[in-house]
């Protein structure tokens, strides 16, 4: 992350974590990586339903990024 302030930082529960994602200063045309931080450690492995929660938690911060772009967010699991 760069010394600029960041250009939206959330956070949310999954399971006992918090994951907390933070988006560099936007500048339309580029492209925006999120940095994810899980609290107080990453997990090895998600059960169903903390991967749903952090499936809607991420759905929710990427909606919000695409309305501060004001335009459309690709999300790419790897």
């Amino acid at each position: 992350m760069s010394a600029e302030s960041p250009a939206l930082v959330r956070s949310f529960s999954v399971g006992p974590r918090t994951v907390t994602m933070t988006a560099p200063p936007l500048e339309r045309g580029k492209v925006v990586c999120l940095v994810v931080e899980w609290a107080p450690d990453m997990p090895t492995r998600l059960s169903r339903r903390e991967w749903r929660a952090y499936r809607s938690g991420r759905a929710a911060v990427t909606r919000e990024l695409g309305k501060l772009l004001g335009g459309g967010v690709l999300t790419v699991e790897i």
